[in-house]
Protein backbone atom coordinates (compact mmCIF):
# COMPACT_ATOMS: atom_id res chain seq x y z
CA UNK A 1 0.00 0.00 0.00
CA UNK A 2 1.32 3.80 -0.74
CA UNK A 3 -0.66 5.09 2.21
CA UNK A 4 1.86 5.92 4.98
CA UNK A 5 1.16 5.45 8.46
CA UNK A 6 0.06 8.22 10.80
CA UNK A 7 0.40 9.13 14.04
CA UNK A 8 -1.95 11.70 15.62
CA UNK A 9 -1.37 13.47 19.16
CA UNK A 10 -4.10 15.91 20.14
CA UNK A 11 -5.26 17.05 23.14
CA UNK A 12 -8.25 14.33 23.20
CA UNK A 13 -6.99 11.47 21.88
CA UNK A 14 -3.96 9.71 19.99
CA UNK A 15 -4.72 8.05 16.64
CA UNK A 16 -2.97 5.71 14.74
CA UNK A 17 -3.30 4.87 10.94
CA UNK A 18 -1.62 2.09 9.55
CA UNK A 19 -2.41 0.03 5.90
CA UNK A 20 -3.53 -3.00 6.56
CA UNK A 21 -4.54 -6.50 4.77
CA UNK A 22 -7.71 -6.70 6.71
CA UNK A 23 -9.36 -10.30 7.55
CA UNK A 24 -12.78 -8.66 8.14
CA UNK A 25 -13.91 -5.33 8.42
CA UNK A 26 -15.18 -3.85 11.67
CA UNK A 27 -14.52 -3.31 14.93
CA UNK A 28 -12.46 -5.38 17.07
CA UNK A 29 -13.95 -7.09 20.47
CA UNK A 30 -11.20 -7.51 22.98
CA UNK A 31 -13.41 -10.40 24.06
CA UNK A 32 -14.01 -12.17 20.59
CA UNK A 33 -10.89 -11.69 18.21
CA UNK A 34 -8.19 -14.20 16.97
CA UNK A 35 -5.26 -12.54 16.47
CA UNK A 36 -3.26 -12.97 13.34
CA UNK A 37 0.12 -11.94 12.74
CA UNK A 38 0.27 -9.33 9.60
CA UNK A 39 3.41 -10.61 8.39
CA UNK A 40 3.92 -14.17 9.39
CA UNK A 41 7.76 -14.47 8.01
CA UNK A 42 9.02 -11.23 10.14
CA UNK A 43 6.38 -12.94 13.11
CA UNK A 44 8.40 -16.08 13.21
CA UNK A 45 11.90 -14.13 12.99
CA UNK A 46 10.99 -11.65 15.98
CA UNK A 47 9.65 -14.84 18.11
CA UNK A 48 12.98 -16.84 17.58
CA UNK A 49 15.16 -13.90 18.81
CA UNK A 50 12.69 -13.66 21.71
CA UNK A 51 11.65 -9.77 20.62
CA UNK A 52 8.07 -10.26 19.99
CA UNK A 53 5.48 -10.58 22.89
CA UNK A 54 2.74 -13.10 22.45
CA UNK A 55 0.33 -12.37 20.10
CA UNK A 56 -2.62 -9.99 20.61
CA UNK A 57 -1.34 -9.42 24.03
CA UNK A 58 -0.78 -5.05 22.62
CA UNK A 59 -4.93 -5.07 22.12
CA UNK A 60 -5.50 -6.76 25.13
CA UNK A 61 -3.01 -5.25 27.40
CA UNK A 62 -4.53 -1.44 25.75
CA UNK A 63 -8.37 -2.50 27.21
CA UNK A 64 -6.63 -3.74 30.26
CA UNK A 65 -4.39 -0.57 31.37
CA UNK A 66 -6.38 2.29 29.64
CA UNK A 67 -9.17 2.74 32.76
CA UNK A 68 -6.27 3.11 34.95
CA UNK A 69 -4.91 6.73 33.20
CA UNK A 70 -8.14 7.71 31.90
CA UNK A 71 -10.95 6.36 33.94
CA UNK A 72 -13.81 5.02 32.36
CA UNK A 73 -12.09 5.15 28.87
CA UNK A 74 -11.78 2.15 26.27
CA UNK A 75 -9.66 2.12 23.03
CA UNK A 76 -11.09 1.81 19.75
CA UNK A 77 -9.06 -0.78 17.41
CA UNK A 78 -11.23 -1.02 14.01
CA UNK A 79 -9.83 -3.37 11.35
CA UNK A 80 -10.31 -2.29 8.30
CA UNK A 81 -8.00 -1.23 4.40
CA UNK A 82 -6.54 1.75 7.08
CA UNK A 83 -5.81 -0.17 10.26
CA UNK A 84 -7.40 2.64 13.16
CA UNK A 85 -6.01 3.06 16.63
CA UNK A 86 -8.14 5.16 18.85
CA UNK A 87 -6.64 6.07 22.28
CA UNK A 88 -8.99 8.68 23.93
CA UNK A 89 -6.66 11.10 26.59
CA UNK A 90 -10.16 12.27 28.31
CA UNK A 91 -13.64 10.42 28.63
CA UNK A 92 -17.10 11.53 28.14
CA UNK A 93 -20.27 9.38 27.92
CA UNK A 94 -23.90 10.57 26.98
CA UNK A 95 -24.31 10.66 30.32
CA UNK A 96 -23.46 14.41 30.03
CA UNK A 97 -26.53 14.97 28.12
CA UNK A 98 -28.79 12.38 29.86
CA UNK A 99 -31.79 15.42 30.31
CA UNK A 100 -31.34 16.57 26.82
CA UNK A 101 -31.19 13.23 25.49
CA UNK A 102 -33.98 12.02 27.19
CA UNK A 103 -36.25 14.93 26.36
CA UNK A 104 -35.36 15.18 22.93
CA UNK A 105 -35.86 11.41 22.53
CA UNK A 106 -39.56 11.93 23.40
CA UNK A 107 -39.87 8.14 25.42
CA UNK A 108 -41.73 7.49 28.06
CA UNK A 109 -40.88 8.84 31.47
CA UNK A 110 -41.18 5.81 32.89
CA UNK A 111 -37.75 4.62 31.52
CA UNK A 112 -35.88 7.97 32.47
CA UNK A 113 -34.29 6.37 34.90
CA UNK A 114 -33.29 2.82 32.67
CA UNK A 115 -31.95 5.91 30.21
CA UNK A 116 -29.82 7.59 33.06
CA UNK A 117 -27.87 5.26 34.07
CA UNK A 118 -27.31 3.14 30.91
CA UNK A 119 -26.11 6.23 28.83
CA UNK A 120 -22.85 6.08 30.75
CA UNK A 121 -22.08 2.87 28.95
CA UNK A 122 -21.92 4.81 25.76
CA UNK A 123 -18.44 6.60 25.00
CA UNK A 124 -18.66 9.81 22.78
CA UNK A 125 -15.65 10.40 20.75
CA UNK A 126 -12.83 12.40 23.41
CA UNK A 127 -12.60 15.50 21.08
CA UNK A 128 -16.37 16.25 22.03
CA UNK A 129 -15.57 16.63 26.00
CA UNK A 130 -15.90 20.11 26.11
CA UNK A 131 -18.25 20.67 23.08
CA UNK A 132 -22.18 21.86 23.98
CA UNK A 133 -25.42 19.36 23.18
CA UNK A 134 -26.08 21.11 20.00
CA UNK A 135 -22.91 20.20 18.99
CA UNK A 136 -22.74 17.10 19.89
CA UNK A 137 -25.46 16.28 18.08
CA UNK A 138 -24.47 18.41 14.71
CA UNK A 139 -21.82 15.18 14.76
CA UNK A 140 -23.76 12.42 16.02
CA UNK A 141 -26.77 12.46 13.27
CA UNK A 142 -24.31 12.74 10.47
CA UNK A 143 -22.15 9.85 12.12
CA UNK A 144 -25.30 7.80 12.21
CA UNK A 145 -26.34 8.37 8.57
CA UNK A 146 -23.06 7.79 7.30
CA UNK A 147 -22.75 4.28 8.95
CA UNK A 148 -26.37 3.56 8.87
CA UNK A 149 -26.88 3.71 4.83
CA UNK A 150 -24.25 1.14 5.35
CA UNK A 151 -25.89 -1.17 7.32
CA UNK A 152 -28.27 -3.16 4.69
CA UNK A 153 -30.01 -4.79 7.37
CA UNK A 154 -30.98 -1.23 8.99
CA UNK A 155 -32.93 -0.05 5.73
CA UNK A 156 -31.89 3.11 6.89
CA UNK A 157 -34.27 5.75 5.55
CA UNK A 158 -31.80 7.56 2.86
CA UNK A 159 -33.87 10.75 3.24
CA UNK A 160 -32.21 11.38 6.33
CA UNK A 161 -31.04 15.29 6.66
CA UNK A 162 -27.15 14.95 7.61
CA UNK A 163 -25.86 18.22 6.67
CA UNK A 164 -25.26 20.52 9.56
CA UNK A 165 -26.70 23.49 7.55
CA UNK A 166 -29.56 21.80 6.89
CA UNK A 167 -29.78 20.55 10.52
CA UNK A 168 -29.66 23.80 11.72
CA UNK A 169 -32.75 25.25 10.03
CA UNK A 170 -35.54 22.58 11.28
CA UNK A 171 -37.54 24.16 13.83
CA UNK A 172 -36.72 22.49 17.58
CA UNK A 173 -34.14 20.52 15.68
CA UNK A 174 -31.83 20.47 19.50
CA UNK A 175 -35.33 19.79 21.58
CA UNK A 176 -37.13 16.98 19.46
CA UNK A 177 -35.82 14.20 17.38
CA UNK A 178 -39.08 13.48 16.15
CA UNK A 179 -38.39 16.94 14.30
CA UNK A 180 -34.73 15.84 13.41
CA UNK A 181 -35.15 12.36 12.34
CA UNK A 182 -37.07 10.29 9.80
CA UNK A 183 -39.45 7.99 11.96
CA UNK A 184 -37.57 4.49 11.19
CA UNK A 185 -34.08 6.38 11.80
CA UNK A 186 -35.96 7.63 14.94
CA UNK A 187 -36.73 4.21 16.40
CA UNK A 188 -33.51 2.39 15.51
CA UNK A 189 -31.63 5.59 17.85
CA UNK A 190 -34.28 4.83 20.65
CA UNK A 191 -34.05 1.21 21.04
CA UNK A 192 -30.50 1.41 20.88
CA UNK A 193 -30.50 4.08 23.44
CA UNK A 194 -32.47 1.96 25.49
CA UNK A 195 -30.46 -1.31 24.81
CA UNK A 196 -27.31 0.12 26.50
CA UNK A 197 -28.84 -1.43 29.66
CA UNK A 198 -30.41 -4.60 29.65
CA UNK A 199 -34.32 -4.62 28.29
CA UNK A 200 -37.14 -6.90 27.27
CA UNK A 201 -39.03 -6.75 24.90
CA UNK A 202 -42.01 -5.91 26.39
CA UNK A 203 -40.24 -2.92 27.99
CA UNK A 204 -39.24 -1.76 24.70
CA UNK A 205 -42.99 -1.92 23.03
CA UNK A 206 -44.11 0.29 26.14
CA UNK A 207 -41.32 3.08 25.95
CA UNK A 208 -42.63 3.33 22.12
CA UNK A 209 -46.27 2.90 23.25
CA UNK A 210 -46.14 0.34 20.34
CA UNK A 211 -48.82 -2.09 20.63
CA UNK A 212 -48.19 -5.16 17.50
CA UNK A 213 -45.22 -6.72 19.20
CA UNK A 214 -44.54 -8.60 15.72
CA UNK A 215 -44.48 -5.32 13.51
CA UNK A 216 -42.33 -3.81 16.10
CA UNK A 217 -39.67 -7.00 15.96
CA UNK A 218 -39.54 -7.66 12.48
CA UNK A 219 -39.56 -3.68 11.53
CA UNK A 220 -36.84 -2.60 14.35
CA UNK A 221 -35.36 -5.14 16.50
CA UNK A 222 -34.89 -7.51 14.16
CA UNK A 223 -32.32 -5.81 11.28
CA UNK A 224 -30.75 -4.16 14.91
CA UNK A 225 -30.00 -7.53 15.80
CA UNK A 226 -28.74 -8.67 12.21
CA UNK A 227 -26.74 -5.53 11.86
CA UNK A 228 -24.69 -6.78 14.73
CA UNK A 229 -25.81 -3.73 16.65
CA UNK A 230 -27.86 -5.59 19.34
CA UNK A 231 -28.22 -8.95 21.08
CA UNK A 232 -29.76 -11.42 23.49
CA UNK A 233 -28.29 -11.60 27.03
CA UNK A 234 -28.60 -15.43 27.08
CA UNK A 235 -28.05 -15.61 23.05
CA UNK A 236 -27.10 -19.79 23.43
CA UNK A 237 -31.19 -19.92 24.30
CA UNK A 238 -32.69 -17.50 22.26
CA UNK A 239 -36.08 -19.12 23.44
CA UNK A 240 -35.79 -18.02 27.04
CA UNK A 241 -38.57 -16.23 28.35
CA UNK A 242 -35.43 -14.58 30.56
CA UNK A 243 -33.65 -12.56 27.88
CA UNK A 244 -33.38 -9.07 27.39
CA UNK A 245 -31.51 -6.92 24.66
CA UNK A 246 -28.09 -5.35 25.25
CA UNK A 247 -26.04 -3.18 23.25
CA UNK A 248 -23.16 -4.82 21.32
CA UNK A 249 -19.35 -2.97 21.16
CA UNK A 250 -20.46 -2.35 17.59
CA UNK A 251 -23.74 -0.74 18.67
CA UNK A 252 -22.22 1.32 21.38
CA UNK A 253 -19.53 2.25 19.29
CA UNK A 254 -22.32 3.35 16.31
CA UNK A 255 -24.74 4.90 18.73
CA UNK A 256 -21.61 7.20 20.57
CA UNK A 257 -20.46 7.88 17.10
CA UNK A 258 -16.67 6.49 17.21
CA UNK A 259 -17.59 4.40 13.97
CA UNK A 260 -16.69 6.90 11.48
CA UNK A 261 -13.44 4.98 10.26
CA UNK A 262 -15.53 2.10 9.76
Amino acid sequence: SALATEIIISEAEVKVTNPNKPLFHGLINPNSFNPYPKNPNIRKFFTALGWADEIGSGIRNTFKYLPLYVSGAKPVFIENDNFVTKIPLAFVSLQKFEEEWIEWLELSTEFSEHLKSGLKNIALPAPLKNKSWEDTLLYLVPSWHQKGIRLKPLNWDKKQLFEAEELKKVPSWHQKSTRLLKKRNRYFIGILSLCSKPIGSSNLLKAFGYKNEKTFRDNYVKPLREAGLIQLTNPQKPTDPNNKYILTETGTAFVGGNFNEY
